[in-house]
């Protein structure tokens, strides 16, 4: 019996690892994709962010980076099809683990939550960024704060 696999590649990113001094919503990584083999891949990730007051936001929140995107497209008011670094969103959810009357949520995603995105190779810059933006396109926040957050990113060879 003949089995195949595809190669999966995970990286695991901590906004409190970042190098620009930016709020957790707009963060960078270096990061050498020379160590992936040279294919064609689907990006898929999950999140959850630190407990966080977002009572009452009733915002949305994207997901950008550049880790690819280019057959991920966007509209606009005219007939066109740009590309965009949107990679998915992610939603809030009641304290993971907490069973508490409190007013602390998180935001959360998981695997199934997005669609994976296309990529027809391993991304070729050196830095991922990742911003989370609300509905409007306006950096993610609180008022005054985004709360800090752990991402999974996985490669999977097609």
């Amino acid at each position: 019996m003949l089995y195949i696999y595809n190669m999966k590649y995970s990286i695991a990113l901590n906004s409190r690892d970042r190098v620009n001094a930016d709020l957790a919503n707009n963060c960078e990584f270096p990061f050498d994709f020379g160590r992936f083999k040279d294919t064609k891949y689907v990006m898929t990730f999950t999140f959850v962010s630190d407990p966080h007051n977002l009572e009452g936001l009733g915002k949305t929140c994207s997901i950008f980076s550049n880790t690819g995107g280019v057959n991920v497209y966007t509209t606009s008011n005219v007939n066109m099809a740009n590309t965009t670094q949107y990679i998915g969103s992610v939603k809030e959810v009641g304290q993971l683990g907490h069973s508490g009357g409190t007013a602390e949520n998180q935001l959360a995603s998981n695997t199934h939550d997005n669609g994976g995105v296309y990529l027809e190779s391993p991304p070729q810059n050196q830095t991922i960024k990742i911003r989370l933006l609300d509905g409007t396109g306006t950096p993610y926040t609180d008022g005054t704060t985004c709360p800090e957050w752990i991402m999974m990113m996985t490669f999977t060879e097609v």
